[in-house]
Order: structure tokens, then sequence, then C-alpha cells
């Protein structure tokens, strides 16, 4: 098992299943018309890890095309997430019954330019990564968390909003992320909470809500 796959699948239910694969690998080519070919290469790479952690949890194999918003279209029964960098990939899926929502981002450790990060972060934040022993790879964990629990609230709320709608609070191996405007059904003020790991030179932020 890949160390990534491995320190994430110890953050996961057993209901959640998870896949990876390598975007430089051979997949079938299911990219969008007219993308560039890494673009083609991402997405293949990506609908290949969601096939992995369907067949994880017994899911038969099914196609996950793109929607009109560029978003995954599950198969009915299912919801996931799927996250990449130019060197891994990552999925995870679950039974609705199981996951009323999911969210994963991955990035590289030191992803966010310092020239981004008064655009991703709140006065709170870059006081944090004022203060932490890595500043650069507290921006991204910022980003990744913000980035996750976007993924988790899109297929409720089908609603698009910048890095101000969340104020995210760092803890050692979880965050929490409040809503500061009300999004779809998700009043002002809800908290949603997540895991995140550091491994293989990557920082991963992930939201399992039942």
């Amino acid at each position: 098992m890949p160390d990534l796959t491995r320190a994430l699948r110890a953050l996961l239910p057993s209901a959640v299943g998870l896949g990876q694969t390598d975007p430089q690998g051979r997949y079938p080519d299911l990219g969008p018309p007219g993308a560039s070919p890494v673009r083609r290469a991402e997405f293949a790479a990506g609908r290949a890890a969601a096939t992995i952690a369907m067949r994880a949890i017994g899911w038969p194999d099914a196609p996950i095309p793109m929607g009109d918003d560029r978003a995954p279209v599950w198969p009915a029964g299912l919801t996931g997430s799927i996250s990449h960098t130019r060197t891994v990939c990552l999925a995870i899926v679950a039974p609705v019954h199981a996951a009323s929502a999911l969210g994963l981002d991955i990035e590289p450790e030191h992803a966010l330019s310092p020239d981004l990060w008064d655009e991703v972060c709140l006065p709170a934040e870059r006081r944090l990564i004022a203060t932490a022993p890595d500043p650069a790879a507290m921006a991204t964990l910022i980003f990744c968390a913000k980035e996750a629990v976007y993924k988790a609230q899109y297929p409720w709320t089908r609603q698009m909003f910048g890095f101000d709608r969340l104020a995210v609070v760092i803890g050692a191996d979880h965050f929490a992320a409040t809503f500061l405007a009300p999004t779809g059904t998700i009043p002002a003020g809800t908290v949603w909470t997540g895991r995140h790991l550091c491994a293989d030179q990557h920082r991963i932020a992930v939201v399992h809500r039942p």
C-alpha cells in the first residue's frame, strides 16, 4: 500500500473507499474534449483512482462523467471526492447512507506561494502562519483545509464562493472551518470539521460527514 494511502486510510471510516494512482501512468483516456494532454492524464488518473476506491467498498464499476459545472457526477447512491497533484492522485468514495458529504484535497507541502497568502487567508489565519515553525507549510494546510470543505459542501449547495467564506482553525491532526455567511442550506456560523496529515511531502485534508 503506498505511503499516502496508508496514512490517509488511518483517518477514514471503513465505509469510505480510497484509491491512489499516478497521473503519469497509463489509463483509459477519458479526458474532456479539447483539454491539454496533462489535464487529460490527470482526469484519467482521477477516474482510475475513483474506480479503485469503489471496488474497495464492493461498489460495481461505473462511469463518472464530468458535469456542466466540471464536478464529478457520481453514480446514484454514491458520493466522493477526487484530488491530485502532478505526481499523485487520490479519490475517496462512500455510499450516501455512510457519508452525507466527502471532501478531499492534496497539495505539495509548500504549494501556496507567499503572494497568495493574503488572498487565501483571513487575518487570524495569517497570524497563525506568522507564528508557525514552517509558515509556508501552514499556509498550504489552511488552503488545503478550505479546499476540502469547499468540495464537501458543493454537492449539497451547488454554491461557489471565495476563500473568505471559511474561517479555519488548525489543530494537531484536525481542523474546524466556520462558514461566515449563509451558503445554500448551510447557515452562517455552521462549523464543519476535518482531519489533516502530512505524508510524502504532501499536505492532505479530508472532510467526512456521516
